[in-house]
């Protein structure tokens, strides 16, 4: 991944990710959208749809690291925002893993070739498909587009395109919005929102 653009290395991690729940075989090219939309759909069907844990917290978009690409930065970084956003500590095996071998480190009168190894790749990995778990909607963790230094929680403009294209997502202008949306499901349950999305009434 060294001749990739963090972008690049960002959608072949999601796609590396998406593959393994999905159960199939991982080619060598930078995935595209569409490929990683599949992916995406095919996890689903075989692992079931995504639900963040409400018990913890949804990341703010922005950098939580700035101008540095390397590891020995960025894993004490990544784990304590995890440590931050994982209130339910969901992930708390990785942050004991990560913090195990921190101290290993620490402990070492010499560098032991930790950010060097095969270890330090895979908790940078996990760190990073665990911070992409608390990404607002439509949005993701990794590398700026326009930065690749630049590491925190910023909007796929990609995602909402793709989506708008598909129906998923609606561009609504502000004036346009109504003053009111109704929500029926199929079994006739009702539910009245305000323009800002705040439940007015509900009726089963």
């Amino acid at each position: 991944m060294e001749n990739l653009s963090p972008y690049q290395q960002f959608k072949l991690r999601l796609a590396r990710r998406l593959a393994r729940k999905a159960a199939v075989a991982m080619p060598t090219f930078v995935p595209n959208n569409d490929y990683i939309k599949k992916l995406s759909k095919l996890s689903k069907n075989n692992q079931g749809e995504h639900t963040m844990n409400t018990h913890s917290e949804i990341a703010v978009l922005g950098a939580i690291s700035h101008d540095t690409m390397r590891p020995e930065d960025l894993i004490p970084c990544f784990r304590d925002t995890l440590v931050e956003l994982d209130t339910a500590k969901e992930h708390a095996k990785l942050v004991e893993q990560v913090n195990n071998n921190l101290y290993e480190l620490e402990c070492q009168d010499n560098d032991n070739g930790y950010y060097e190894s095969d270890d330090c790749n895979w908790d940078l990995e996990e760190l990073f498909d665990a911070l992409n778990e608390f990404a607002p909607p439509y949005c993701y963790f990794g590398a700026h587009e326009g930065n690749g230094s630049d590491y925190g929680f910023w909007v796929s403009v990609a995602s909402i395109d793709e989506d708008m294209q598909f129906g998923d997502i609606i561009n609504v202008d502000s004036e346009e919005m109504p003053d009111h949306f109704v929500s029926i499901n199929d079994h006739g349950n009702m539910t009245l929102y305000d323009r800002n999305m705040d439940v007015i009434w509900s009726i089963v």
